[in-house]
């Protein structure tokens, strides 16, 4: 039991310090490029997992998003001028929690749109209606997979020092 405690300990403080490295080099990472021959937005410095989940590192935070380069806020063209929006969620000033969904005349769901503006959490998910897969972004601070990849070393410190002060 102390070996894995000291091995867990070891490679959570590992990860850590790995993530406390890669802070200050994501803020000069971009995940989204002007490609010159298209002129439009092109996918840059981002791991692709599958056709459908990519990840990487952009100012401070870790996103997660399903195509070829995150959502980061724009003009969506979703509902229209024949649907109608239901609206449900929690908003203040600078955050906000919901999700919108616009109907058509006859009550059927045409689009979808989830989103969470939290300290340090940017979500977006929009399902339209036509397309065959839906739009996702997540992004997390760094500072959170940082605080909790600590515990473990802390602890681990703070229980040899008291074992220490003992034998003294």
């Amino acid at each position: 039991m102390k070996r894995l405690s000291r091995v867990s300990s070891l490679l959570s403080g590992v990860v850590c310090c790995s993530l406390l490295i890669l802070l200050p080099v994501s803020y000069h990472l971009s995940l989204v490029a002007l490609d010159t021959v298209s002129s439009g937005p092109s996918s840059h410095a981002s791991l692709a997992f599958t056709r459908r989940f990519h990840v990487g590192f952009q100012d401070g935070g870790v996103w997660f998003f399903s195509h070829d380069y995150p959502y980061m806020g724009s003009i969506m063209n979703i509902g229209g001028p024949d649907t109608h929006e239901v609206r449900s969620g929690w908003h203040t000033a600078e955050y906000d929690l919901g999700h919108i969904s616009f109907l058509s005349e006859h009550g059927e769901v045409m689009d979808k749109k989830s989103f969470c503006t939290l300290p340090g959490i940017y979500f977006r998910h929009f399902l339209i209606h036509g397309e065959a897969a839906s739009l996702w972004t997540l992004m997390f601070s760094l500072w959170y997979p940082i605080s909790v990849m600590a515990i473990l070393p802390a602890f681990w410190i703070w229980r040899r020092s008291r074992l220490r002060f003992r034998k003294q």
